[in-house]
């Protein structure tokens, strides 16, 4: 493995002095977005709130629509979603007319708790997400999906009941059950993953598979969910399998990627199911359907992006690849960013890096404290009179500073299918950066959550601490946008 060492408003529109660093070069901000190169989204809930934004997507029309969880009182949670105009502005024609939309718990229940952590759009623009459904009768935790309506003016009705779907799997354990990630396969039907427990330190790899209004799929393993488990911590050990990851092929096989407990860490893993949910026979470097990619012996490593990847004009499909990124622990101490490519079949790529792998520091601190918590594949075509078609990776996360006054920032690297740092992107292929958005001039700590392609560009977006003027901190939405291709 190589390392690469290198020298809205109830939506409050809050003015930034100035974007740091902002120029045209590919990587950096935006200075024409938003409000001085970024958007804070702060929904109108409640004094020192704390916010935190998972899911970006672009609509068709090139809005921005983000989801989250917002807190709305102590110990309550609920989801909130907004929805942004193309040039970052806040969309009035969504939501409560002020570009956003807070659904509670208690439109199901009388004191429900829900969490968001992530969404996708369908393709007639209603908005889905998925997490966690806290039930204040049965004090357990299980998988929530919830729709709404494209406009953001209420939860769908023709979905689930009242919009909502909960899914246990009741394991046993602690019955904490947790929805990750989610993606819409192009017959409508809905995929989620994430973790079910067995126990206090046991945990399977969960998938749900919806029907378009939001009935359990009976064509997918006979009741529409499925477990899978690793068990790499053997016998009598830890063995917590959980997915952070999700991605549909194009032949609408279902990628799952997250992590496993191992005796001495954590290893990533990567499992391919078929269309009816059994795992498929085809993929694995471990055993039938399952994969797993270790960055560090005996060490910590996270998958928290998973994307499948085709070159165009490739007929035969020799170019199909299974783009994994996350963390994994530095040799020295820290984390880094973490990214592996896999061949169709679930082998690691020697095209990619040597031996399929790759960690990229930031060096911003020591010990470092990077992670990837986002990944898009950017395809395009060369300029000149003879084109031909690129893809890249780009990786999105946070990294920790140590200057000053320590925070994280912003983190983007974008590199090629042979594990090359971009030079024409950020400096060196990094970028990092963080906005100017306190009132007293404090540093904030940013990460990227979620990110999604809005033509050329790329938005980005998490949460940032907010003092507002030696206020107690707020942590709320925040999106931002660099160039891909000038």
């Amino acid at each position: 493995m190589k390392t690469v060492s290198l020298p809205l408003v109830a939506l409050c529109l809050l003015c930034g002095a100035h974007v740091a660093s902002a120029t045209n070069v590919e990587g950096m901000p935006d200075p024409f977005f938003g409000f001085g190169g970024y958007r804070l989204i702060d929904f109108p809930t409640q004094p020192n709130r704390t916010d935190f934004l998972y899911g970006v997507a672009v609509t068709a029309d090139q809005r921005i629509v983000t989801a989250g969880t917002v807190n709305v009182g102590p110990g309550n949670n609920s989801i909130g979603v907004s929805r942004l105009l193309a040039d970052g502005g806040f969309d009035s024609s969504f939501g409560v007319g002020a570009g956003y939309l807070v659904v509670p718990g208690s439109l199901k229940e009388p004191g429900a708790i829900v969490q968001a952590y992530a969404l996708a759009l369908q393709s007639d623009g209603k908005i889905v997400v998925a997490g966690s459904y806290g039930s204040s009768t049965t004090q357990a935790n299980e998988f929530l999906v919830l729709r709404m309506r494209a406009d953001g003016s209420g939860v769908d009705a023709t979905f689930g009941t009242n919009g909502f779907v909960v899914v246990p799997f009741n394991l046993g354990g602690d019955k904490i059950d947790v929805a990750t990630s989610i993606a819409i396969q192009s017959d409508g039907k809905i995929v989620v993953a994430g973790g079910a427990r067995l126990g206090a330190t046991d945990s399977d790899i969960a998938v749900v598979r919806l029907l378009t209004n939001g009935a359990l799929d009976a064509s997918f393993d006979v009741d529409g969910k499925k477990t899978i488990w690793f068990d790499l911590g053997g016998a009598g050990n830890d063995n917590f399998d959980v997915a952070n990851a999700l991605t549909i092929q194009p032949d609408g096989k279902i990628l799952v990627a997250g992590s496993a407990t191992t005796p001495t860490g954590r290893d990533c893993v990567v499992a391919r199911l078929a269309s009816n949910g059994s795992l498929d026979a085809t993929f694995g470097n471990l055993s039938s359907g399952k994969s797993r990619v270790a960055f560090s012996s005996a060490r910590d490593d996270e998958a928290t992006a998973i994307a499948f990847s085709q070159s165009a004009l490739d007929s035969n499909g020799t170019s199909r690849r299974i783009v994994i990124a996350g963390s994994a622990d530095a040799w020295l101490g820290g984390t880094e960013f973490a990214v592996a490519v896999l061949t169709e079949n679930g082998q690691l790529d020697s095209a990619f890096s040597g031996d399929g792998k790759l960690t990229i520091p930031f060096n911003l601190s020591s010990p470092t404290a990077d992670s990837a918590n986002a990944l898009v594949i950017q395809t395009g075509w060369t300029s000149g009179p003879f084109k031909f078609p690129y893809r890249k990776i780009v990786l999105g996360g946070g990294a920790y500073s140590s200057a000053v006054l320590p925070h994280f920032e912003y983190a983007l690297a974008r590199l090629g299918f042979d594990g090359t740092l971009d030079s024409t992107f950020g400096t060196g292929g990094k970028s990092h950066f963080t906005y100017d958005v306190d009132a007293d001039s404090q540093p904030n700590g940013v990460s990227i959550n979620g990110m999604a392609v809005q033509g050329n560009q790329l938005v980005i977006g998490g949460n940032t601490n907010v003092r507002r003027f030696a206020a107690p901190a707020d942590a709320d939405f925040i999106l931002g946008r660099v160039l891909l291709d000038d």
